[in-house]
């Protein structure tokens, strides 16, 4: 019996990695070959939630149905190609809060660039390695959880006058950090110190503010 023929698109790997995933993360694959599609959903499927489409133009749709977490595309397809997903993707989502990673044939130096240039945030070729990919993603996704906290964090800072009290700025802003998807139980604890921060600068500025006026009343 012949053994199954390794993919040509696939590195060989002689050492094992253990990749945790990040919990809860949409992925979207975009490539016109069904058996590449196939192989990366099922790879992925083991960390990660996992759409595909079958071309650019479906690619496309599927994004704005579903808005993922990380988009994985190849660059020539039918009917739209990555570069131009990924061009008009950027007319609305930033790279941090976006990342796509090119995952293509076309290894010269100029489809690098271009790709990275058209709003990219990686380029992997093929042949790749599997652990490689994988990490590439995770390290793509937990850059832009950092940066949605981020984003939510200052939001609150710069609307801490509008809060009454403190207890109700920080009530508010765990109810709203709970609500984002991928935040786990680390995360929050790292916002909480955060905002915890946010407070004690807020009292010093308060005993800064009403120590003149301390100082004429006596």
């Amino acid at each position: 019996r012949s053994e199954k023929r390794k993919p040509d698109w696939i590195n060989e790997e002689n050492t094992k990695f253990h990749h945790k995933g990040t919990k809860g993360a949409l992925i979207a694959v975009i490539d016109d070959n069904t058996d590449v599609r196939n192989y990366l959903k099922d790879l992925l499927s083991s960390y990660y939630e996992v759409l595909t489409a079958e071309n650019g133009q479906a690619g496309f749709d599927l994004i704005v149905d579903t808005v993922p977490d990380l988009i994985l595309s190849d660059v020539m397809m039918p009917e739209m190609s990555g570069i131009e997903v990924c061009q008009i993707l950027r007319r609305e989502y930033h790279p941090n809060r976006l990342p796509i990673i090119f995952l293509t044939a076309k290894n010269r130096e100029i489809d690098v660039i271009k790709g990275l240039e058209s709003g990219g945030n990686d380029y992997l070729t093929k042949p790749f390695f599997r652990s490689e990919l994988i990490q590439r993603v995770e390290t793509h996704l937990e850059n832009m959880l950092y940066q949605r906290q981020s984003d939510t964090l200052n939001s609150f800072a710069n609307r801490i006058g509008q809060y009454e009290s403190h207890q109700e700025m920080l009530q508010t802003a765990f109810e709203q950090i709970a609500q984002l998807s991928l935040v786990d139980e680390a995360a929050m604890f790292q916002a909480g110190e955060q905002l915890y921060s946010f407070q004690f600068q807020i009292d010093a500025e308060k005993k800064i503010i009403s120590a003149p006026s301390k100082a004429l009343l006596s």
